[in-house]
């Protein structure tokens, strides 16, 4: 009875259409998946505010070693979606913020202070906090 139902290539279309509907299930999925591209800056924010800083700070030590051109950390901080503000010359400070929604209804914010004499790197602080939106 089934053999009679299935007769005529009946069987043979199902597995194709079967098989076409995988694959487009499939090519949905992997587009669901890439989505967005993620902003640079996720990968320090999903390690929390002290880890997260403390490694953007050793990422940016890295680019701009103290006593070297703090212009890489500095460029670094810009492409991550910091605000910066130079020092009046070629000492002072560097002071960049960026400001970024997290999950639940919270705020990242996320300081970078670069001191610099004469364009040198002299020290560095980097800060997160997180606020709750209201």
């Amino acid at each position: 009875m089934l053999r009679g139902a299935l007769s005529g290539g009946t069987l043979p279309r199902a597995l194709i259409m079967g098989a076409l509907l995988l694959l487009a299930g499939l090519v949905v999925a992997s587009l669901w998946a890439g989505g967005a591209p993620r902003h640079p800056m996720e990968t320090y924010l999903r390690l929390g505010r002290n880890a997260g800083a403390e490694t953007l700070r050793r990422d940016l030590l890295a680019l701009s070693p103290d006593g070297q051109d703090a212009g890489p950390a500095v460029q670094r901080l810009i492409t991550l979606g910091f605000t910066c503000h130079a020092p009046g010359g070629m000492s002072g400070t560097w002071r960049c913020t960026l400001r970024r929604p997290i999950e639940a209804r919270r705020m990242m914010d996320s300081d970078a202070v670069l001191a610099v004499h004469d364009g040198r790197l002299t020290g560095m602080t980097v800060l997160m906090r997180e606020s709750r939106l209201q």
